[in-house]
């Protein structure tokens, strides 16, 4: 899996998923640690589709409604890359703490994790989604954040979702030809 501060027992998360019914999961990173019990459980695994930043602006999404309207107003510059050099990149959302990180990475040729571990810490970025200050840690958002431009319920989004989907196959289905020409 990612590497972490503080790895969580992943096994766990698809433990709980299995008993709670769930039948679909998406994952990122190395899911192979528990690709045997989710596929034992007839777990189907969908890999990085990334969705959760648009998920996380959504009404029901629990983190806190600044963060939700930061989302909105991003554009396609309003993110970083940082953790290249420890082989473990991640996007985050520009805000003084993560160019902090990447001032601090990118000042050496080879830097230590434990000269960024203070800022990246999930304890901090945790503060982010419940107090709604940007700038209290660090946060992950994926690279279509700025096409996210409302808050809508999850119904909402999933029947948008669904009729976008459709929309997109019917244009391609459009462009083909069931007669051969050959």
């Amino acid at each position: 899996m990612l590497p972490s501060i503080n790895a969580p027992d992943y096994l766990s998360y698809a433990r709980v998923a299995v008993e709670e019914g769930i039948k679909v999961v998406e994952t990122a990173g190395n899911p192979d640690p528990v690709l045997p019990f989710l596929k034992a459980n007839n777990v189907i695994v969908i890999h990085k589709i990334n969705m959760g930043t648009r998920w996380m602006c959504t009404m029901e999404s629990p983190i806190h409604h600044s963060v939700k309207e930061e989302i909105v107003r991003m554009d396609e510059n309003s993110t970083i890359l940082v953790l290249r050099k420890f082989r473990n990149s991640t996007r985050l959302a520009k805000n003084e703490i993560s160019l902090e990180v990447a001032k601090i990475e990118n000042s050496k040729l080879s830097p230590k994790f434990d000269e960024v571990a203070h800022l990246m810490s999930g304890i901090r970025g945790r503060k982010v989604y419940e107090t709604g200050d940007i700038n209290a840690g660090v946060w992950t958002v994926g690279q279509a954040t700025g096409l996210i431009k409302d808050i809508p319920t999850c119904v909402e989004l999933a029947k948008r979702i669904e009729r976008e989907a459709t929309e997109a196959l019917s244009r391609a289905n459009a462009r083909f030809s069931s007669d051969s020409h050959l």
